[in-house]
């Protein structure tokens, strides 16, 4: 516990999820969380839920799809408290349906894609880095994805709009690693959030057949990633794109899987 105590953290889009699972983490880790989400009634119940425990848990506005409530939600933090620690942007997603391969896509997807996983991350760590030079150092944890690196037939624009992301994540750590500003990603896999929960069982079952350690990843072992990349205790790691997938990604695991329960 207290592993990133009196810390003031910015989590984006956590009233659920992966973000929900880092939000909650951080603010038992003692750190002061600041949920920056558009659903401002789901985020106060959350908040009041954890100070009645005790915990520090504010939220305030932010919206992925209008650019311009970014800066404001940064400056509204650093203002209260003084400082800004640690960055968590978890905001993603935002791919259209329909438009799953490169050629069909139309303009509109494209720009969605990189604008809400791209744009949006870069204009947060933006605005937070000046602040956290400002307090001597911070910490900033994207949240990537594992179709970043590997390639899928569907949700191209989103992988490849991802890829971005970790681009990003090596720009910002070499740029002002001097200023004692470290940037890490996590890259999740199929994770078991709400939207997967309603998956039929035998698709997700099929998934973690081929996964070596044998499960689907749940929101919280990204939490706990986010939480060692955003605290001291990686504060020697830069530039890093974590993958969080129970190996799934390691050559042979395919077959691996193919094999689980035989003879």
């Amino acid at each position: 516990m207290d592993r990133i105590k009196d810390k003031v953290a910015i989590v984006t889009a956590c009233t659920r999820g992966i973000g929900r699972a880092i939000a909650d983490r951080f603010a038992e880790e003692g750190a002061i969380v600041y949920m920056a989400v558009r659903r401002m009634d789901a985020g106060q119940e959350i908040a009041d839920a954890h100070n009645a425990l005790g915990r520090r848990v504010k939220a305030v506005y932010f919206d992925g799809d209008i650019l311009e409530t970014i800066e404001p939600m940064v400056n509204q933090v650093y203002e209260a408290e003084g400082r800004i620690d640690i960055l968590v942007n978890n905001l993603g997603g935002g791919v259209k349906p329909g438009n799953k391969d490169i050629v069909g896509s139309d303009m509109e997807a494209i720009l969605k894609a990189f604008e809400f996983n791209t744009i949006v991350t870069a204009l947060c760590a933006q605005y937070a880095i000046p602040h956290m030079i400002a307090g001597g150092g911070g910490s900033i944890v994207n949240i990537s994805s594992e179709t970043a690196v590997v390639p899928q037939l569907t949700r191209s624009w989103y992988g490849i709009a991802k890829t971005a992301v970790n681009a990003l994540t090596e720009h910002i750590a070499i740029q002002y690693g001097r200023q004692n500003v470290r940037c890490n990603a996590v890259m999740p896999p199929f994770t078991k959030t709400d939207a997967v929960k309603v998956l039929p069982p035998e698709f997700v079952e099929q998934y973690a057949r081929a996964v070596p350690m044998g499960r689907v990843a749940e929101p919280e072992d990204m939490a706990n990633a986010a939480l060692f990349l955003a605290s001291d205790e990686a504060s020697f790691i830069t530039g890093q794109c974590l993958l969080v997938n129970g190996g799934y990604t390691l050559p042979g695991a395919d077959y691996a899987g193919s094999m689980s329960g035989k003879a």
